[in-house]
């Protein structure tokens, strides 16, 4: 079975401490969902376009258990601290 992954790309940054907040909230509701950071941050080199201010990409088993990631309350929790805080897209991808 194919790896899930979770791609967030930050545009745009409004608020830097409501991300901080967000982030730690995250952070634990992303081990107990068994995913993991594979890279995240702001030292982003450009190679083509518009860089993002910061990006984040997660790992997990399978898309099934990164959509059940991003539905689980202690995320949809996290996430509300963050909203209209950053403008971002964000979606998941199957790995090869």
């Amino acid at each position: 079975m194919a790896k899930g992954y979770i791609v967030s790309i930050h545009t745009k940054i409004i608020d830097e401490e409501k991300l901080k907040l967000y982030g730690v909230h995250a952070k634990s509701a992303l081990e107990a969902n068994a995913g993991r950071y594979v890279a995240r941050g702001s030292n982003i080199s450009k190679l083509e376009g518009i860089p993002p201010e910061r990006c984040t990409i997660l790992e997990f088993e399978s898309v099934e258990a990164a959509k059940a990631f991003y539905a689980c309350e202690d995320y949809q929790g996290a996430k509300k601290k963050l909203d209209g805080k950053v403008d971002r897209v964000m979606f998941i991808i199957e790995g090869v």
